[in-house]
């Protein structure tokens, strides 16, 4: 009986899940044709912190007309990805997510025009403009 107690209790400390930081996980697009704001808190793994994007975006649908948008983003990324990431890595995402909510396949263009990223470690950091961020980033001791 004592081993049977003991398998379990191996057994439940293998499938606990450590959580870190909470973070804003979405993003906000806004251009003269389309507002979005979808924006929630996620409870990030011990091993991730929090990405915050922005930047501006021109998109080219149905081969006829371009649209400038800015746009936000937020989300967990592992520490080790989040503190590598560039905004083409971050671009590609955002293709794939603008094609998908918004435009239903007609963009033919997608363009990053302006870029910051920072990474953070407190809950809700990214809340913040990633320019803040880099700011309190480099405001801390050495």
């Amino acid at each position: 009986m004592k081993s049977v107690l003991i398998l379990m209790l191996i057994g439940l400390s293998m499938i606990t899940t450590v959580y870190g930081v909470t973070c804003m996980q979405g993003y906000d697009a806004r251009s003269s044709w389309v507002s979005r704001n979808e924006w929630k808190k996620l409870q990030c793994l011990a091993d991730e912190e929090c990405l915050r994007g922005d930047g501006s975006v021109s998109v080219t649908a149905y081969y006829f007309f371009t649209v400038s948008a800015t746009i936000q983003i937020g989300m967990c990324r592992r520490s080790d990805v989040c503190r590598n990431d560039t905004c083409e890595d971050i671009s590609n995402e955002l293709w794939i997510k603008f094609k998908k909510e918004f435009y239903a396949g007609g963009i033919k263009d997608f363009t990053l025009s302006s870029c910051t990223l920072a990474c953070c470690n407190t809950d809700l950091c990214n809340k913040q403009t990633a320019k803040v961020i880099q700011k309190s980033d480099n405001d801390l001791p050495q």
